[in-house]
């Protein structure tokens, strides 16, 4: 994984490569599917005790490797899409999956299109610009 902080705004937080979704599925940029990628994302999995503190379970593993460890169906996207904020999907109460690009609409059934290239000006997507209450 990378010796110092990837700071590019398209890949600076999870949502913008990783978005869980509906039972056990999941997009993932696909570059992150490749062992050699300069851009992986590692996880150390943690759980909480019953006294409220985190220890850790898990050795350092690829992002990828923890999801087929752990049952995700992994539906990749190019970097265009990845670019394009087709991680950054929103997910509604009833399952319902709002998306703002092409190929993320076409790969996750019945999603529902929303434009929102002018928040892409602005290094955000859907997801982004909610606030759960």
């Amino acid at each position: 994984y990378p010796l110092k902080p990837d700071t590019d705004m398209h890949r600076i937080h999870l949502d913008c490569y990783f978005a869980p979704f509906g039972d056990k599925y999941c997009l993932l940029w696909d570059e992150l599917i490749r062992v050699d990628t300069p851009y992986q994302r590692m996880v150390i999995e943690y759980k909480r005790d019953l006294l409220g503190n985190y220890k850790r379970v898990s050795e350092i593993i690829p992002l990828f490797q923890y999801l087929i460890k752990n049952h995700f169906n992994v539906i990749p996207i190019s970097t265009k899409s990845h670019l394009n904020y087709g991680c950054n999907i929103l997910e509604l109460e009833d399952g319902t999956v709002l998306v703002q690009d092409e190929e993320s609409h076409k790969k996750i059934k019945n999603a529902i299109f929303v434009p929102f290239t002018e928040i892409h000006k602005m290094y955000g997507g859907i997801q982004c610009a909610t606030n759960i209450i």
